[in-house]
């Protein structure tokens, strides 16, 4: 087992944010977390990556506590994440964006970058190219040299997400990934973490689009007020009767996955 959730609470005052969450997650595993709002998809996203502490339970990555760390150090073990809000310079051209992700890989030493070595160009160059890359696998290869406060919103958040994978993670936590986006944008989206899986990587997602879950997920979680209350296969979800009842609503099975 990659990670493992175990008796994961949260409280935000008297509120339980996550109560007692259990949740394991294999290696190279699509697995999508659904929920209403306040439900605490964002606060287990948040714990999982260091930003919140929980008040109780444990967070174990390929056998290592993870609970207590700061978020840059579960990123050095290669575990990232997206926001649900666009996390890019605006100012900045997207090539710059994504240069920028690829610090967090940095392998210089101070002297390198103060007196400009042959390592300090080494390095500089195959973050140039690995920027190239990832443009051209998200589809911003045309706009390189653009501002990333002129894209369309679509394309910002593929930027988001370009600047993650700068990172080489083997973990990543999407969360809303597919929010703002048009029909066309969200089946580019899909393609690409569908690709991004076959590389290895896992990959957790929250998201309110249930046909974007349903669609591209193995396995989904539901939360309901920081509780599990159901997990399974799209079709073991979209039949489930408190599902229905806490998420979808109580107009019947259609509305899940269509």
């Amino acid at each position: 087992m990659l990670i493992e959730v175990v008796g994961l609470s949260k409280y935000f005052g008297g509120l339980a944010a996550l109560n007692d969450v259990n949740i394991n997650v294999k290696s190279n595993e699509l697995l999508g977390i659904i929920g209403p709002n306040g439900a605490g998809k964002t606060t287990f996203f948040n714990v999982l990556s260091g930003f919140t502490k929980p008040n109780k339970g444990r967070v174990i990555y390929s056998g290592q506590d993870i609970t207590d760390l700061r978020p840059d150090r579960i990123a050095r073990l290669g575990i990232y994440r997206t926001f649900q809000r666009i996390s890019v310079f605006g100012e900045l051209t997207v090539t710059e964006n994504l240069i920028i992700g690829g610090h967090a890989k940095a392998k210089t030493k101070l002297m390198d970058d103060l007196f400009y070595t042959a390592r300090c160009r080494k390095y500089e160059s195959a973050v140039r190219e690995k920027a190239a890359d990832i443009a051209c696998f998200l589809g911003l290869e045309k706009l390189f040299s653009q501002r990333a406060g002129t894209l369309s919103y679509g394309n910002q958040k593929l930027l988001s997400l370009g600047v993650t994978l700068m990172g080489e993670p083997n973990t990543l936590f999407l969360d809303e990934p597919a929010a703002g986006m048009n029909s066309a944008e969200t089946n580019h989206l899909m393609s690409l973490i569908r690709k991004l899986k076959k590389d290895n990587i896992t990959i957790v997602v929250v998201e309110h689009d249930m046909k974007f879950i349903m669609n591209i997920c193995e396995r989904i979680v539901v939360l309901d007020f920081g509780l599990v209350i159901a997990e399974g296969t799209p079709d073991e979800i979209s039949r489930n009767e408190d599902v229905i009842r806490v998420y979808i609503g109580t107009k019947g099975h259609k509305n899940v996955g269509n």
